[in-house]
């Protein structure tokens, strides 16, 4: 009798034989016998986070595991599509769409490939999540703080904290605007909030906002930077700067006293400000007409971004505002001899009047780097002669006005050129031998040299005195008047010749007429 032989044996064929309603086995293979399914997922739960849920699982029994598949199908639980796959026993699904209701189901699978019944199906409504500080503030200048909570209508509880695991933390219970106190000292916080629906159910990822705590601010210094020379005047250009410790974002100004308004201080870029954002404010600022101030503090005030207004700091140096003196005018100027000039000017307003300074120079490009002849205080004293001048020389001349600030003002440009000088006139020497000294008695006319030094009387046994290598100088008279000299001849078998040289203060000289004395 023939032995039957199943069907599907004999054809060598795929079986797929599915028990219940969920469970199918992958084989390529005929077999004898069904294996035993992997087990059912339990303790489906979900942690529900912003468009995106987090699934969690346990089985009874992980030894034939393999992994496991995560199907989801939309609010009418039909038609489930597999969604991913995890070896591990949670999965996030993200991409979810806000307001709708998913449901999903898991199944293991095991290591030959079988997958076992899906778990029960949890159905799972995405709602936004979100936490606000301050209403989105960047700074906050107290410690207790409002919160803006975003979650969906069946948040019963709240867990708030800054730390994200929320060890310790209490919940209480959820309404849209909580009230929470900062940790102490300034600084960057982070507030962390996990909710608890009325399935209990949580939040798995903690929604978080962040405000920096500030409340305190400070000057570090306040100073100023010019390219005009102190001190300042009407349309000088002062840069002011204010160092707020590094805070950006805040309010600053500088002003001088008494003159007027202080100037904002800007820290993006503009407005001389050279850094932006580096918490060193600045602007620049346009020297007004009509102010005038001396030694002025400069005075920096700073309010930072979260409303804490700094103790207002001043400057190490102080500021001097001067308007420069009115000019002088030259109203004459003359040459007086070869070697003095002789200047007048008018006077100055009375107004921080310091002093006049005369400076001059041997082009009209005279200014005070040229040379300085004279100084005055006083301000009556308009006229001066100058008797540091060389002969012959043009020279120009212009009065600077000096105030009380340190200012000054130029007059007009003048000149006059000093006369030459002359030689002084030669004088006419006569002598005579005297018996009774044997001497020779010399006399001679005055010199009238209006700049006269000095007599030098000369003896010689030549009669080219002044280039005989016997000559001699006898006598220096260094009075004009002095015109007479007794000299005793050496030899009186010798016949001598005299001559006299008028020298001026300037080094020019002259010669006289050459006399012999000889004894009879």
């Amino acid at each position: 009798m023939m032995k039957r032989i199943p069907l599907a044996v004999a054809l060598g064929a795929v079986l797929v034989l599915t028990i219940g309603c969920h469970r199918y086995i992958d084989s390529s293979n005929p077999v004898r016998s069904l294996p035993s399914a992997p087990p059912t997922p339990i303790n489906v739960a979900a942690l529900l986070n912003d468009q995106s849920v987090t699934l969690n699982w346990e089985v009874g029994d992980s030894t034939d595991v393999s992994r496991f598949r995560v199907y989801v199908a939309d609010s009418a639980g039909t038609d489930y599509v597999l969604r991913d796959s995890t070896t591990t026993y949670s999965k996030t699904i993200t991409g979810l769409i806000v307001n709708k209701l998913y449901n999903f189901e898991v199944a293991t699978v095991g290591s030959d490939g079988i997958e076992g019944n899906r778990s029960t199906p949890l159905s799972v409504r995405i709602g936004l999540m979100a936490i606000t500080i301050e209403n989105g503030n960047l700074y906050t200048n107290h410690r207790d703080v409002t919160l803006q909570l975003v979650a969906p209508s069946t948040a019963t509880y709240v867990y708030l904290s800054e730390d994200s695991t929320f060890t310790g933390t209490a919940p209480s219970a959820f309404f849209p605007t909580h009230t929470f106190t900062l940790s102490p000292n300034d600084g960057l916080k982070t507030v962390f909030a996990r909710f608890v629906f009325s399935d209990g159910s949580q939040s798995g990822t903690p929604v978080s906002d962040q405000i920096t705590l500030d409340t305190r601010a400070k000057i570090d210094s306040v100073y100023f930077t010019s390219a005009a020379t102190p001190p300042f005047k009407a349309g000088d250009v002062i840069t002011f700067l204010l160092s707020a410790g590094g805070e950006t974002g805040g309010v600053a100004s500088a002003g001088i006293t008494g003159a007027g308004t202080p100037a904002a201080l800007y820290d993006d870029g503009s407005n001389g400000d050279a850094v932006p954002g580096d918490g060193i404010y600045s602007a620049r600022f346009t020297v007004p007409i009509n102010v005038q101030v001396t030694n002025a503090s400069v005075n920096g005030n700073f309010t930072d971004a979260a409303g804490n207004a700094a103790a207002p700091v001043t400057a190490s140096k102080t500021i001097t505002i001067s308007n420069p003196p009115q000019p002088v005018q030259i109203t004459s100027i003359e040459a007086t001899s070869p070697y003095a000039i002789s200047l007048t000017w008018s006077q100055a307003s009375a107004t921080g009047f310091a002093s006049y300074k005369v400076y001059r120079g041997t082009t009209a490009a005279v200014t005070t780097a040229s040379t300085l002849v004279k100084t005055l205080a006083n301000l009556g004293g308009t006229t001066y002669n100058d008797t540091s001048v060389a002969q012959n020389t043009k020279y120009f001349y212009r009065i600077y006005t000096f105030n009380d600030a340190g200012q000054s003002t130029g007059s007009n440009v003048d000149s006059a050129k000093t006369l030459v000088d002359n030689p002084p006139d030669p004088v006419v020497l006569a002598g005579t031998f005297r018996d009774s000294t044997n001497s020779a008695q010399l006399t001679w006319s005055q010199s009238l040299a209006s700049d006269f030094a000095f007599y030098q009387l000369f003896r010689s046994l030549s009669p080219q005195v002044q280039t005989d290598t016997s000559t001699q100088k006898i006598a220096v008279i260094n009075n004009a008047a002095g015109d007479t000299f007794t000299d005793p001849l050496p030899d009186t078998t010798k016949t001598y010749y005299y001559q006299v040289m008028t020298l001026d203060k300037h080094g020019l000289s002259s010669l006289s007429n050459v006399v012999s004395i000889k004894k009879p």
